[in-house]
């Protein structure tokens, strides 16, 4: 959770804001300020001293120190004013390019169970399993108003954990479990698509069945063949 000591603004978008975010906003922020004291401040300043200079013969010393601090003091304000506004700009922008490094991270996970095929698995039917599960993650975290990135964070960390035992179908079963508890769409989009992933894979199931048999029967046939060519009556 992030501290009160955040400003209301970082809390504007996607709930609580992450530590990653706050520190991302903090850099741009500097950056940003830096860039209006060099395009904006510093030349102000130059030409108000020019200005002053100018002047000088005909306008009394006091008159010119309070001139410049008027205008000294407008200038704040509209460095204050620009910095806010683009603050308020940069601010979502951020927040978006943190969640997309999460969301995929959360797929690189998803990823790396193409290679872990368990034996008894068929490709078919592990390439469904998992083609569904990056496309089920994708959707349910594709914006922050779904889920939240401290949600997100959560959910990878438990994925992560997950990975680190033995991979099968019960871990797919799993996958779909945890997402039915995530964000406001999570159990809405589980109870939705997760019955036409169950029937896809029940099909491929049957399918790899099919073609298992008859290739067993085929082989069958094919041990049983010389033994009846080979039975050839002998001349008396």
């Amino acid at each position: 959770m992030v501290s009160g000591a955040i400003p209301h603004a970082l809390l504007l978008y996607g709930g609580v804001v992450h530590s990653t975010v706050v520190i991302a906003f903090i850099k741009y922020s500097l950056a940003w300020l830096l860039l209006i004291l060099i395009y904006a401040y510093i030349p102000i300043v130059i030409c108000l001293r020019k200005t002053t200079l100018s002047n000088i013969k005909s306008v009394d010393t006091e008159a010119i120190v309070s001139h410049k601090k008027s205008l000294l003091t407008k200038i704040i304000v509209v460095i204050i004013v620009v910095f806010a506004i683009g603050t308020l700009f940069c601010l979502p922008v951020l927040h978006a390019k943190e969640y997309s490094k999460g969301r995929n991270k959360g797929k690189e996970l998803l990823q790396t169970l193409r290679n872990r095929r368990p034996a008894h698995t068929s490709v078919d039917t592990w390439d469904c399993a998992i083609g569904w599960t990056r496309v089920a993650y994708g959707n349910v975290f594709a914006f922050h108003e779904y889920v939240s990135y401290e949600d997100m964070l959560r959910f990878n960390t438990d994925l992560s954990r997950k990975l680190d035992e033995k991979v099968n179908l019960k871990t797919i079963d799993w996958f779909w479990e945890r997402l039915a508890e995530t964000g406001k769409n999570g159990k809405g989009y589980v109870s939705n698509f997760e019955p036409q992933y169950r029937r896809m894979i029940n099909e491929i199931e049957k399918a790899q069945s099919r073609k298992d048999l008859i290739k067993e029967q085929k082989n069958h046939n094919e041990v049983a063949s010389p033994n009846s060519d080979s039975a050839v009556a002998k001349p008396e």
